[in-house]
């Protein structure tokens, strides 16, 4: 019983190295609704929950503060608004060595979401477009157009380098979007993250649900459902050990008394002895 509970907790774990990797987000009300102060993560809330014991690390995702628009050029004749959003790469599950910018560099390396690109095939056949393939993807020249807020338009070459399963965005160099916030965004603009990454040893543990549910904060619970499954496993597990030690206790006791017993009945021949 012990093996099986512990295989069942542990199987198809999503960690890496160890850890879970999860978004965390401010829930959004009706009341809260277009009140930034209430919806963005400040320093304070950094701070606090880098705190906390169950949490190893937790950066920011950092979101562009201007208006974006992404092409796929004459192969794929598709123009969206979008966002890209930056965070520390330790962060990420792959960060090939061409992720990098400098200033003044005009192709920008991207590293798509894996879900984005399934989304995408999904209602490309509706538009008239082509189906992509992953292969196809990283190998696929985009423009990246940024607005500046008098309209002015500039392009950069934007290149994806890399597909990500754990973080649905599309992220590019910390450096290139702190640069290109300031640059068409406007420096007087703070740049708040609407969502924070944490590095957690376990995040089904019970303590940092609570944490979460205590501030009002989100996550896919999804990646997270199992933490109370894994709670009324675990008091399980536990009554059945209690249980199995009153069982052994009991056994114990009970040879002593059968112990006893064949002493006192072999009392006279023991004494002939």
């Amino acid at each position: 019983m012990f093996i099986n509970i512990q295989q069942l907790l542990g199987k198809d774990s999503p960690q890496k190295n160890g850890f879970d990797f999860i978004a965390v987000r401010k829930n959004i009300t009706n009341e809260t609704m277009g009140n930034l102060e209430k919806n963005l993560f400040n320093a304070k809330d950094i701070e606090d929950m880098k705190a906390q014991p169950f949490v190893s690390d937790i950066t920011p995702l950092m979101a562009n503060n201007f208006r974006i628009q992404l092409s796929g050029g004459s192969l794929v004749p598709f123009v969206s608004d979008f966002f890209m959003e930056a965070l520390d790469d330790d962060f990420i599950d792959t960060v090939p060595p061409t992720f990098t910018w400098q200033e003044g560099q005009e192709e920008v390396p991207i590293i798509f979401a894996a879900d984005f690109l399934e989304i995408y095939n999904v209602f490309a056949p509706g538009y008239g477009l082509p189906q992509i393939s992953k292969e196809t993807a990283t190998s696929l020249g985009i423009q990246v157009i940024c607005f500046a807020p008098d309209g002015t338009r500039t392009v950069f070459r934007g290149r994806i380098v890399a597909l990500s399963d754990r973080i649905n965005s599309i992220l590019v160099p910390a450096n290139f979007l702190s640069w290109a916030n300031k640059q068409f965004g406007g420096p007087q603009q703070e740049v708040r993250a609407s969502r924070l990454y944490i590095k957690t040893k376990d995040a089904n543990s019970p303590e940092f649900l609570n944490y979460l549910k205590s501030k009002n904060y989100e996550v896919n619970k999804d990646k997270t459902k199992f933490g109370r499954v894994k709670v009324v496993l675990q008091g399980i597990f536990s009554g059945l050990a209690v249980f199995g030690l009153m069982v052994v206790l009991l056994a114990l006791l009970l040879f002593s008394f059968y112990l006893q017993l064949m002493i006192a009945r072999s009392k006279d021949n023991l004494q002939l002895f």
